[in-house]
């Protein structure tokens, strides 16, 4: 499997919206086929992708840590993502359909990949063989080709950044108060995108109304020190009155 078939990926910015729309064209069927692959979670790629470029929980975010923190690497796959062509309302929406099924079908991924699932005690192989995998499941991992090989990067980033027979088997970090409020968080989200509010915005509060760890995450650090200085002068001409 070619791991150059779409050349670099830029993780850093964002291309062009006339950029954006040839490869929304161009690469719809790669792309559709990737997604089709999270929504089954096979490698466990919708669930990693929910713990790591999602906020979970403050006890989970706080086993992170610089410059591997969830938002940032969110704001990797955000960007990698329109540079492919990509929705990111689709792209969380494949997520939260198949973070919460069973991972699957190691021994598929690209070699790169599966030395990393090995690497951490996850076989890169199954007793059954290939004849046992559903045949549309091989023809999405072939579909889907050019962008895993573009995301090979980030991927094999985010396993590194796993434990994974921990973070694919269960969340033993989070208490069931988290849980349940993280599940509440990601439904608010879920459907604010399907409401259309528009896949560039981004959500500062929980269901609740109240500013959350998420919302500080997804605006970025510049533009929260920006609000932050602008309330503090705010607070500065009060006092002098």
């Amino acid at each position: 499997m070619s791991y150059t078939a779409l050349g670099g990926l830029n993780l850093q910015t964002k291309s062009s919206i006339g950029a954006w729309r040839l490869k929304n064209i161009a690469l719809a069927p790669a792309r559709g086929a990737f997604l089709a692959l999270i929504r089954l979670n096979v490698w466990g790629l919708a669930k990693l992708f929910s713990i790591k470029l999602f906020f979970v929980s403050d006890a989970v975010t706080a086993t992170q840590s610089p410059p591997n923190m969830w938002w940032d690497l969110q704001a990797k796959m955000r960007n990698g993502w329109w540079n492919l062509g990509g929705s990111w309302d689709s792209f969380v929406k494949a997520v939260n359909a198949g973070k919460n099924k069973k991972a699957k079908l190691f021994f598929l991924a690209p070699k790169q990949i599966r030395e990393r699932f090995k690497a951490q005690g996850i076989s890169g192989y199954q007793s059954k063989g290939i004849g046992a995998v559903d045949p549309a499941t091989v023809t999405a991992v072939t579909l889907a080709t050019g962008i895993i090989a573009s995301l090979t990067p980030l991927i094999m980033l985010i396993v590194n950044q796993s434990n994974l027979k921990k973070d694919l088997a269960n969340r033993e970090s989070e208490t069931e108060a988290a849980r349940e409020e993280a599940a509440l968080n990601r439904q608010f989200e879920l459907d604010r995108l399907e409401k259309g509010s528009g896949s560039s915005d981004f959500s500062l509060t929980d269901y609740t109304g109240k500013l959350t760890t998420a919302g500080y995450g997804a605006i970025g650090v510049g533009v929260l020190g920006l609000l932050f200085i602008g309330t503090a002068l705010k607070n500065k001409k009060k006092n002098k009155k």
